[in-house]
C-alpha cells in the first residue's frame, strides 16, 4: 500500500512537471513571437532575421532552433499566430451570435478591441515581397471577406447587395489602418455608422428581416 501510494505521489509531481514544461514552451515562443511583432512594427520584415532576435531577446541561437526549425517555420508560426488572432478567434465568437445584430456588434467589438493598424500594414507590404506572407494575407483576406458575405446576407435577400456592401465595409476597414494616423476608434465607429446607415438605404431586405 505504501509502495503504491508513493509511486502514485511520483507520478502526479512527474505529470505536474510535464504541464508546466509544456506552459514554459508556449511561453518561451509566444516570447520569440511577440517580439517578431515588435520588429514588424519598427523596421518590418526585413528587421525578422535569427541574428536580430537573438540579439534584442538576449538568447542564443540554439535557443531560437529549440523553437522554431528555420527562419520560414519562425514566419509561418508569426502568420499563423496573426491569423488566429485577428481572423479566427474573431470570427468565431462572432458567429456564436444568431441575428445580424447581434454579429455586427460583437464583429466591431472584437475587431476594434484587437486593431492594431501598424502590424496589419507591416503585414501587408511583407505580403508584397514573400509568396509565405502573400498566401497567408490572400487567405485572410478570404475569410474576413467571407464572413463580412455571410453576416450582410442575413440583412439583405440579394446575393449580389451581400458581396458588395461587404466589398465596401471590408475595404474602409483596410483603408482606415493605411492612413496615418490610422483613424482612432471613435471616429472609425462613427464613420462606419454613417456607412451603415447608407446601406439600409440601399439594400433589400431579407425574408428574415421582414418577418415580424
Amino acid at each position: 500500500m505504501c509502495n503504491f501510494v508513493d509511486q502514485n505521489k511520483h507520478t502526479i509531481q512527474y505529470g505536474l512537471l510535464i504541464t508546466r514544461a509544456g506552459d514554459m514552451e508556449r511561453s518561451t515562443q509566444s516570447t520569440w513571437l511577440d517580439e517578431g511583432f515588435t520588429i514588424l512594427k519598427k523596421t518590418g520584415a526585413a528587421g525578422l532575421t535569427i541574428e536580430n532576435l537573438t540579439r534584442r531577446l538576449k538568447k542564443s541561437k540554439g535557443s531560437f532552433y529549440h523553437h522554431f526549425k528555420s527562419r520560414d517555420d519562425y514566419s509561418e508560426k508569426l502568420l499563423s499566430f496573426w491569423e488566429r488572432k485577428q481572423t479566427f478567434d474573431i470570427i468565431e465568437i462572432s458567429r456564436q451570435e444568431k441575428t445580424f445584430d447581434g454579429i455586427n456588434t460583437k464583429l466591431l467589438e472584437l475587431s476594434t478591441k484587437n486593431l492594431d493598424p501598424e502590424i496589419e500594414v507591416a503585414i501587408r507590404a511583407w505580403a508584397l515581397r514573400d509568396p509565405q506572407a502573400r498566401a497567408f494575407q490572400e487567405r485572410i483576406d478570404k475569410q474576413r471577406f467571407d464572413f463580412l458575405r455571410q453576416m450582410f446576407s442575413l440583412k439583405t435577400g440579394d446575393p449580389d447587395q451581400a458581396q458588395t456592401i461587404s466589398f465596401i465595409r471590408y475595404c474602409f476597414y483596410i483603408g482606415s489602418q493605411q492612413l496615418i494616423p490610422a483613424l482612432d476608434d471613435r471616429t472609425y465607429r462613427e464613420i462606419l455608422g454613417v456607412l451603415m446607415e447608407m446601406f439600409e438605404q440601399y439594400i433589400t431586405p431579407s425574408p428574415q428581416e421582414e418577418s415580424p
